[in-house]
């Protein structure tokens, strides 16, 4: 129960006290959405490297597997990597040449990647690197990556 002397003007809280928890309330916030932002922009630039190595692997596993009797690479360029096999009239090409079977992936973060376009290629049943070795660097900002691909077709990253 209220003291006899206490008006209903003095219960509650003023504005100053209001706008203060504001304020630090949106302090909070905003610190908060910019560390997750931070820790997103990352995690996609690292899962970016996951695609590129999956699809690295593809393609080797392609040519380990002798699918359609030809060599099977991997097309880099801006945005986007394709997943190629040698037309079947040249099966130990050395360079990309669009074909039919064609696997495009296009990246999913705006990375970029040094000295494109630029194809890897794996020979046929043994799997080693046709034009190896290669590295490929990619950056974001401050951000950086290698994926070492040696004459063996092994990659590393």
């Amino acid at each position: 129960m209220a003291s006899p002397n206490t008006s209903i003007r003095d219960k509650g809280f003023t504005l100053v006290e209001i706008l203060v928890v504001i304020a630090l309330f949106s302090i909070i916030l905003w610190f908060g959405l910019f560390v997750g932002f931070d820790f997103y922009k990352n995690y996609s630039f690292r899962s970016e490297e996951s695609v590129i190595v999956s699809v690295l692997q593809k393609a080797r596993n392609q040519s380990l597997n002798n699918i359609n009797q030809t060599r099977h690479g991997v097309h880099f360029e801006q945005g986007q990597y394709i997943i190629f096999e040698c037309p079947t009239a040249t099966p130990q090409c050395d360079a990309y040449s669009a074909g039919p079977e064609d696997n495009t992936i296009n990246s999913s973060y705006g990375i970029s990647i040094d000295n494109l376009p630029f194809d890897v290629i794996f020979e046929q049943l043994g799997g080693n690197c046709a034009n190896c070795p290669i590295t490929i660097k990619a950056s974001y900002e401050n951000n950086d990556y290698e994926i070492e691909i040696n004459s063996e077709g092994g990659i590393s990253w």
